[in-house]
């Protein structure tokens, strides 16, 4: 029965998950001799179930190891990754920390309270666990790798780098370090020593995509077109259906004032998931670059599923307003006061005939509400931060200034 554990320990080392399961459940089937082995197959079955991710058979597989041994600290530890996967944050800080109470150096338990920390975004709490974790092993390579992780998201660069420079010292084969540390150096404009560290891993691994997308954010950083475009094309070789590799050429061709070019690979990522609201996003900007006003326009509403995008939608107690020409339409300022000078130019084109039945008020930034009083007479202009104002009136439709142009022709007009 021994020999059936040890080739269950054997297939979790291959990570052949379903095979640890099925013979441990032979195992727990034919009974085991004493009450320690008993718990260990349970720890590890609860394990296998963790990694095929069926977190309720895996929590209460290893508590059942629990009950047989409940002062184990790695099952105790193996528990608390199983809340933490569950984002059951409360269960897992007390599994981890129990752990940690029978066996105060387990290191393990560090780095997962580190983790947990991390989830939750809170950097400087994960940064004290990783470093905990390593005052009992200073060369404890995953807290190591982690802390670096930790202080790159906080942007601490130079500290994060010395911490992947310890782990390349002690394993000069970790790709995904050479990877990180590319990116750090990259971030304090250290840029021959990023190109260095990323075709040094690179020819370590030719077919390590984040090395090539790296290396494509690298030379797009310096300006260097061509060997951007290349290293996100070797991207693509090796992963042809990579959004980012597509969206990423995308944007270099248009910050470099190809917009064509740059339509055509935002369209190629599209084909792949149509519904992507930052590829749409900028194939609308690339749109209104290349004067196609109708679909650019048109696109432009994707702005407001992007995360990239610098403002946020606006809720009122009214229908958005789909081009109606009777009622009162309230049209409210978007991004900053550059964005709504610009979209201004339309507000004009309310004046017009075609629009005569709607009654129109403008909520602006309170450093334009003189000049749009004063330009536009027959609106009710108010100021953010007065919108009390607004509900002394009945308001049928809203609309973001953004917005108008697919409604309202432009109108060309002397100035405000």
């Amino acid at each position: 029965m021994l020999n059936l554990y040890q080739q269950a320990i054997q297939q979790f080392n291959q990570k052949n998950w379903s095979k640890v399961s099925h013979l441990c459940q032979q195992l727990l089937g034919q009974g085991l001799p004493t009450q320690s082995q008993m718990a260990d197959t349970y720890h590890l079955l609860g394990l296998s179930y963790y990694q095929q991710q069926q977190w309720q058979l895996a929590e209460t597989t290893i508590k059942r190891a629990l009950k047989l041994s409940p002062k184990n600290p790695s099952y105790l530890n193996s528990l608390g990754i199983v809340y933490k996967e569950q984002n059951q944050f409360d269960l897992a800080l007390q599994a981890f920390s129990k752990a940690l109470k029978y066996k105060p150096n387990l290191v393990e338990a560090y780095n997962n309270l580190g983790l947990l920390a991390e989830k939750q975004q809170k950097w400087q709490q994960a940064e004290q666990y990783y470093r905990q974790a390593l005052t009992y092993q200073p060369n404890y390579i995953i807290a190591l790798n982690n802390l670096g992780n930790v202080l790159q998201k906080q942007q601490r660069w130079p500290l994060a780098i010395e911490q992947y420079q310890q782990v390349i010292q002690l394993q000069p084969n970790d790709i995904a370090t050479y990877s990180n540390l590319g990116v750090a150096y990259t971030e304090i404009q250290q840029y021959p020593q990023a190109e260095q560290c990323l075709k040094q891993a690179l020819q370590r691994k030719p077919d390590f995509i984040e090395l090539w997308l790296h290396l494509g954010n690298l030379y797009k950083r310096q300006g260097k077109l061509s060997l951007a475009v290349q290293a996100y094309q070797q991207l693509l070789h090796y992963q042809p259906q990579s959004i980012e590799a597509y969206n990423n050429l995308g944007n270099l061709y248009q910050e470099h004032q190809q917009a064509k070019q740059a339509l055509r690979y935002y369209e190629n990522a599209l084909t792949l998931q149509p519904n992507h609201p930052t590829l749409n996003y900028h194939k609308a900007l690339a749109l209104l670059c290349l004067e196609q006003w109708q679909q650019g326009w048109l696109a432009y509403d994707w702005r407001w599923q992007c995360e990239e995008f610098p403002d946020q939608w606006r809720d009122f107690s009214c229908a958005v307003w789909q081009g109606e020409t009777q009622g009162c339409l309230l049209v409210w300022a978007e991004q900053g006061i550059g964005d709504e000078v610009m979209f201004a130019l339309w507000l004009k084109s309310l004046e017009s005939k075609q629009w005569q039945g709607l009654k129109v008020m403008v909520l602006c930034d309170y450093r334009l509400v003189t000049i749009f009083q004063r330009s536009f007479p027959n609106f009710f202009i108010v100021g953010d931060g007065e919108t009390v104002k607004l509900s002394e009136y009945r308001i049928d439709f809203h609309c973001p200034m953004g917005s108008l142009p697919k409604f309202v022709n432009y109108i060309s007009h002397n100035g405000y």
